[in-house]
């Protein structure tokens, strides 16, 4: 292991740009990274920075959405915040189905942690991780609209519920296109 010239930050001896500080490291001769290797960094980073700013601020909302939810005796409706136990009796397996959600909320916290650190560090699995976690979020959207939607026998799909899948797709298309352009840069 080596250390990055630029930030001091150890780098595995594989890595062509160091994952802390995103400076083009140099091979054991002391030259450059060769030609055909330096491609990855010509592709501005400030997107893969905003992304991992994006995956902490998710993860802290999923947590506190999820503990809320666990512990609340409140809970927010459309019509603004109700009596939680009252709402619950008025409606069967609704309990049930805020509990699955906010137990579902607190792990994709959890993971949006482990795919930020994956990359964060330029792992290799990290932009497929994050892939993932998009998907899982349409996923599990879509099975709580679905479930909440039943229980309340209302359609709940309108644009407003739905914002967050259309956000996830939107997400999912744009960062396939970024990530694969810079595919040499996650090879830990």
């Amino acid at each position: 292991m080596k250390n990055c010239t630029s930030c001091g930050a150890p780098v595995k001896g594989s890595c062509k740009v160091c994952p802390y500080c995103q400076t083009v490291l140099q091979d054991e001769s002391g030259e450059g990274i060769a030609a055909s290797e330096t491609k990855a960094a010509e592709y501005p980073m400030r997107w893969h920075k905003f992304i991992l700013v994006i995956l902490i601020l998710g993860a802290v909302y999923n947590f506190l959405n999820g503990i809320v939810t666990l512990v609340g005796r409140k809970i927010m409706t459309t019509r603004g915040l109700a009596d939680a136990a009252e709402y619950y009796a008025r409606y069967p397996g609704l309990r049930e189905c805020f509990m699955f959600s906010a137990v579902v909320s607190i792990a994709m916290g959890v993971f949006s942690i482990i795919v930020w650190k994956r990359l964060k560090e330029h792992r290799a699995n990290g932009p497929i991780s994050l892939k993932v976690l998009y998907v899982l979020g349409i996923v599990i959207s879509m099975i709580n609209l679905s479930w909440t939607s039943t229980i309340l026998n209302t359609n709940l799909f309108n644009a407003s519920n739905c914002a967050g899948m259309i956000g996830c797709v939107v997400y999912l298309i744009i960062n396939s296109s970024y990530y694969a352009k810079r595919s040499e840069l996650f090879v830990n």
